[in-house]
């Protein structure tokens, strides 16, 4: 699913950083056992539009929670 997340950053040969945080969040939305909460593209539409120092706030617990802070790429680059 992080590979996933990480293809829909690309759009052919560029990046797509548009509303990254909401994709993000609405991937990670799920219940205990892994089942999505939501669909993930209609999530992330909506998640889009709420107010951005929320949408901060949960994507850096979405990132730290799925090892994706700079901390993370650190240590990865150090092994």
């Amino acid at each position: 699913q992080r590979d996933a997340f990480e293809i829909s950053c690309y759009d052919g040969e560029k990046r797509d950083l548009i509303n990254t945080r909401g994709r993000l969040v609405a991937a990670c939305m799920c219940t205990e056992d892994g089942k999505p909460l939501a669909d993930p593209e209609t999530a992330a539409v909506v998640l889009g539009r709420k107010s951005a120092a929320i949408m901060d706030r949960l994507f850096e617990v979405a990132r730290r929670l799925n090892g994706m802070t700079r901390a993370d790429l650190k240590e990865l680059e150090g092994n």
